[in-house]
């Protein structure tokens, strides 16, 4: 079997935790707010216990976004949220209930002060390292368990035994981030360039130097693909297309490797058309050497935020 998680080394940065109470037994509220003496006594007393909550998300077969169900804690109304690998969290309502595995264990989060944002009739839920899930609950995972289907889970078990058991031996890869919370360095291939890689909400996986991409869509070409609408539209995209598409190897400042074949950065739809999930780099981006990078995009791989770090790694699923 070959990882397309290569492991070198680890690295480590810095770490806070914001604050946090409880609604009842079993739901969460976050709240925005400094409340020092109340996070301090809670924290005593369930901070050891590392308490965690599992929440189902689907992702959706047209965008490839991860979405998770929740209602309005006002109206009850359905309300879908698009998870975001930022730290920002936008939705216009008092506040949201996640939908649990475990229904006693529904997540309730409040945001009075959030700005209104819509994409695709949703709302995001960022769980980046700077946010405010991964400040308070310490981490959040993504756990793919299908093509279509996966868990977040909120907080985890001591020594994160449960991501650890989401994954293939020996593929996790722990990624030291900027002090920001949403960068790394690293290079692309075989270049000797070293690019700031940004975490970023794009429905892209990555932003790529032209030479890459038009490499790819060269090879698409050449192998019998067709291009449709635009450059990341094709038909005819049959296995042996795909297969002959070029590798991509982010190599990690701080070791370690990730490699994208042609399946992991082609989403195919049933009719043999599919989308290219790669996007030109912009040249401002490419001037100041910055890519953008949406591991949540990255089919049957699994990524935990924490404040320090990312982790990730290929699903046993």
């Amino acid at each position: 079997m070959q990882f397309r998680i290569i492991v070198s080394s680890f690295d480590m940065s810095s770490f806070l935790r914001p604050h946090f109470y409880f609604q009842s037994e079993f739901a969460f509220v976050l709240h925005f707010h400094s409340m020092k003496i109340l996070w301090f006594i809670l924290w005593s007393l369930v901070g050891a216990s590392s308490p965690h909550s599992r929440i189902p998300f689907r992702i959706d077969e047209t965008t490839g976004n991860l979405v998770v169900n929740s209602t309005r804690t006002d109206t009850e109304a359905f309300c879908a949220l698009v998870l975001s690998p930022l730290a920002e969290t936008r939705f216009p309502h008092e506040g949201l209930v996640l939908e649990a595995e475990i229904p006693e264990n529904a997540f309730v989060l409040t945001g009075n002060e959030l700005r209104p944002f819509i994409l695709d009739s949703s709302h995001v839920l960022g769980i980046g390292p700077h946010g405010g899930l991964v400040r308070t609950f310490e981490s959040v995972s993504i756990q793919k368990q299908s093509l279509t289907s996966g868990v977040m889970v909120i907080g985890e078990p001591t020594m994160a035994d449960g991501f650890i058991t989401s994954c293939l031996p020996e593929s996790i890869l722990r990624v030291g981030l900027g002090s920001l919370g949403n960068t790394f360095r690293g290079r692309l291939n075989s270049d000797v360039t070293v690019f700031e890689f940004i975490l970023s909400n794009s429905p892209s996986i990555l932003s790529v130097p032209n030479s890459i991409f038009d490499t790819i869509v060269h090879a698409f070409e050449i192998s019998g693909g067709a291009r449709m609408i635009n450059e990341t539209f094709f038909e005819n995209c049959t296995d042996h297309v795909i297969a002959q598409l070029p590798n991509i190897s982010i190599i990690f400042a701080n070791g370690g490797s990730l490699v994208l074949a042609g399946q992991d950065y082609i989403y195919r739809d049933h009719d043999e058309t599919c989308i290219l999930k790669l996007s030109r780099v912009s040249p401002r981006e490419y001037l100041h050497r910055s890519l953008r990078f949406n591991p949540l995009m990255i089919p049957q791989m699994n990524v935990r935020f924490t404040f320090r770090f990312m982790e990730l790694c290929d699903s046993l699923a």
